[in-house]
């Protein structure tokens, strides 16, 4: 546009905005959401989202390894008054997938009846997922 052809229209510009005197005034809300993008299929993305992402999936341990996980645990139960630090390795079930944590705790118990670990702050870790205890109070148990 052209200086001059702005000039003309410079009375129009402290005129005040048109109102409908038929019609309710509009929010700057609902005005908003005239201009959202629209979702011709609803779901479809959070779909395609799930379905690109990455199970997990538990493996169980085999003979040896929960062999092996029974006498760390018994070894652990017994020191549980020193709350020793150790290394658990874990299979968190999350809603239609899980992940593997991998976390360093001081033990406050091992609840045998609920098959629970039970950490200083008092998370709870299920015995049934874990698949790994390393930490210092193993060291050397096969040498006796």
């Amino acid at each position: 546009m052209k200086r001059d052809d702005i000039s003309r229209y410079a009375d129009m510009l402290q005129m005040p905005a048109h109102r409908s005197p038929n019609r309710k005034h509009m929010s700057n809300y609902d005005r908003a959401a005239q201009f959202a993008p629209f979702a011709a299929l609803r779901g479809y993305d959070d779909e395609i989202d799930d379905a690109s992402r990455i199970r997990t999936v538990w493996t169980e341990p085999d003979e040896n390894e929960t062999a092996e996980l029974a006498y760390r645990f018994h070894i652990l139960k017994n020191a549980c008054a020193e709350m020793p630090e150790v290394t658990v390795r874990w299979f968190r079930e999350e809603a239609e997938d899980g992940r593997w944590i991998t976390k360093q705790v001081k033990v406050r118990r091992i609840d045998e009846v609920n098959r629970l670990l039970v950490t200083a702050d008092r998370e709870t870790i299920p015995m049934d997922y874990i698949v790994s205890l390393e930490g210092e109070i193993f060291r050397g148990m096969h040498d006796e």
